[in-house]
């Protein structure tokens, strides 16, 4: 009877001649011929008789001088017997073979991601040296701030309503959300985890709608940065003492945030007005430390909870990291602004600007760029004094609906020809010049489309222009061509051509159009004051309003392709909220305005 082997043919043959000759020319070598069979037993798991074939002259049993080896020989038989019978029933069928090889590979696969995350933890702890442990000590403080906070507010409750407190159901009621508890937690932990939040709430394409719409509460307040340290930071960067390089500094901040703050000055060289940007102190250290923290934790818990890996937990994590960490370096903020700057010169692009950095003075830290003033796009009042003024000039607005279609194709056309595009175009980072330009300010946060959903974002963009007949001939309408919109969507949400493939296109069209049927009853809430100098500024509370819709929108636009089994990247997720903050843009400015029809926008290819 012939065993499978494991081992080449010709190893085999070697050893069998060997352990023959032992046992026919010296009976009382046995033992010797008993070690060497346990030896390639135990290298090839096949059983000792498929060794051990005595010729004719062999089959009288000689006695074996030493009882010992007699027995041990016995049940060494015996082993081998049991090992070949388990050996055998492993490979009785293919079937089986290949669940075993594949068992194997599943093994290999996951003792390979073990040591991997293993190297990256013991690396990370080597980063972060003694910053992990203040971290921890200040993690547990903010922790129990909280904790004391929601006890508190929960005693309030239970007091107010005995009732509730009684019954253990409505007991629960009387505890805060989840997301409430999170976001507060972050707000206590500081710049970084109200980044991480403000960076959930601008992910409605990732992240459960719940939370997102809780983390649009997250503040993006940090306490205000001592002018010293300010003016130490910027003499580090510059080289040269602030009074070497700017004959005026403002001491208040114009802008203040979790990562930065801007103050405005002039230059010595030239007299130039400009913004000087100032990352926070630490902020750089403090923020690769936490960011280190939460994206091994997300690797660790999907290597103990492997369905995690369908939600793609360390990715999403990675992401955060990767942009999050974008933000602390003003070096890759100045590669941004140089590239649209770059983009709008050579595209041609009329009616729009973005400050002119002076690259001298930038660093990591430092960012120093032309001071440019404006109104918000959401100030129609101002923005028609503007054109006004100008009117008749060189300039190409005459109107605020012609300054919202410069601004319009300026930033469409970043989408596919510049290397990124302005991924936060909210009503502050949009302003009317004087000159009745627009410009575009703070490029810290910004998008990048991959080539691979290029075609698919013509598409999209195309299928929002369709022309249909109207009762007047001369007035073409827009019509969203809902079914073009689909298959586009489904171009770019799609992870695989079986999921592309099961999409019910019909059916995806009619919940689309239900779905942008609640976009367009979205009206625009932005109310405009003024001071008592009459400058005019958006009132911060009717443009949060405004924020949390767009959100909704786009978290609704996920939970559509979600139903469908699409996944959208969260670039699309931030090109579809900038195209409704120009939607919103549009209301205001140019109500008549139809997007889709209109020749002077340049949509997508026409």
């Amino acid at each position: 009877m012939k065993y499978p082997c494991l081992v080449p043919p010709g190893t085999l043959a070697k050893q069998q001649v060997g352990i023959q000759h032992c046992v026919r020319n010296n009976p009382n070598r046995r033992a010797a011929a008993v070690a060497l069979h346990l030896h390639f037993v135990a290298h090839t798991s096949l059983p000792l008789r498929s060794h051990f074939t005595p010729s004719p002259t062999d089959q009288p049993a000689m006695p074996c001088a030493n009882y010992k080896y007699k027995k041990a020989g016995a049940r060494c038989t015996a082993v081998a017997r049991k090992r070949h019978a388990g050996t055998r029933a492993a490979y009785s069928t293919s079937s089986s073979r290949t669940t075993t090889t594949q068992d194997a590979a599943q093994t290999v696969e996951r003792l390979e991601e073990l040591s991997a995350l293993g190297q990256d933890l013991i690396a990370t702890a080597v980063r972060a040296g003694p910053r992990a442990a203040f971290r921890t000590a200040q993690a547990i403080e903010a922790a129990i701030s909280v904790g004391t906070e929601l006890s508190a507010e929960v005693g309030t409750r239970a007091a107010q309503s005995p009732a509730a407190a009684a019954d253990a159901a409505a007991a629960f009621a009387l505890l805060p959300s989840p997301p409430n508890v999170l976001r507060r937690l972050c707000e206590k932990l500081g710049a970084t985890y109200i980044k991480l939040g403000q960076f959930v709430a601008s992910a409605p394409t990732i992240f459960p709608p719940e939370y997102v719409q809780e983390f649009q509460k997250c503040l993006d307040q940090a306490p205000p940065v001592p002018f010293e340290e300010v003016r130490r930071i910027v003499e580090q960067e510059t080289g040269a003492p602030l009074t070497t390089t700017f004959t005026q500094f403002d001491e208040t901040p114009i802008a203040s945030a979790s990562v930065a703050v801007v103050h405005r000055a002039v230059l010595r060289s030239s007299g130039r007005e400009v913004a000087v940007k100032v990352l926070r102190p630490g902020i750089g250290d403090t923020l690769s430390v936490d960011l280190d923290f939460i994206t091994s934790a997300a690797r660790i818990l999907q290597f103990l909870q492997p369905e995690l890996k369908r939600l793609s937990l360390a990715d999403i994590a990675a992401d955060i990291q990767t942009s999050m960490l974008e933000e602390v370096d003003l070096r890759k903020e100045l590669v941004n602004l140089k590239a649209f700057r770059a983009y709008v010169e050579a595209s041609g692009v009329i009616g729009v600007t973005a400050p002119v950095p002076f690259e001298q003075y930038c660093s990591e830290r430092v960012m120093v760029m032309e001071y440019l003033r404006g109104v918000p796009l959401t100030d129609l009042d101002a923005i028609r004094d503007i054109t006004a003024s100008v009117r008749g000039s060189n300039t190409s607005a005459r109107d605020p609906e012609e300054v919202l279609i410069n601004a319009l194709n300026a930033w469409l056309g970043s989408v596919f020809l510049a290397e990124s595009f302005h991924a936060d175009v909210h009503a502050g980072n949009l302003l009317a010049l004087p000159n009745g330009d627009v410009a575009f300010i703070d490029f810290g946060i910004v998008g990048r489309v991959a080539p691979t959903t290029w075609g698919a974002l013509r598409d999209l963009f195309s299928s929002m222009g369709a022309k249909v007949s109207t009762a007047d001939p001369s007035r073409p309408s827009t019509a969203i061509d809902y079914e073009a919109m689909a298959m586009s969507l489904v171009a770019i949400g799609a992870t695989d051509d079986k999921v592309a493939a099961s999409v019910d296109i019909s059916a995806f069209a009619r919940d689309l159009q239900e779905l942008f049927s609640s976009i367009d009853d979205l009206e625009p809430s932005v109310t405009v004051v003024r001071d008592s100098a009459g400058a005019s500024t958006a009132a911060a509370a009717s443009l949060s309003v405004d924020e949390a819709a767009l959100n909704r929108a786009v978290g609704n636009l996920a939970s559509t392709g979600d139903k469908y089994g699409l996944k959208f990247p969260r670039e699309f997720g931030l090109l579809v909220k900038q195209a409704l903050y120009f939607d919103r843009y549009t209301r205001i400015l140019a109500p008549g305005l139809e997007v889709g029809a209109d020749p002077r926008i340049n949509l997508a290819d026409r």
